[in-house]
């Protein structure tokens, strides 16, 4: 049984999305969201923040 991706990265989303990874960037920084972890230079983002970062995306 495949197990649901519990992070996501903007790049993921973006392409999930089909926008720009800028647009994705941009959302997270007016929405003001902190990654729910890192690793290295990637970061990850929960499933109820990607929710809230498309909702930003829908404002512009």
């Amino acid at each position: 049984m495949a197990e649901k991706k519990k992070a996501i990265t903007p790049a993921n989303l973006a392409q999930e999305w089909g926008v720009g990874l800028k647009a994705v960037k941009d959302a997270i920084v007016k929405a003001g969201i902190e990654p729910a972890s890192t690793r290295g230079a990637c970061k990850y983002y929960s499933e109820q923040d990607a929710k809230k970062i498309k909702s930003f995306l829908s404002k512009k």
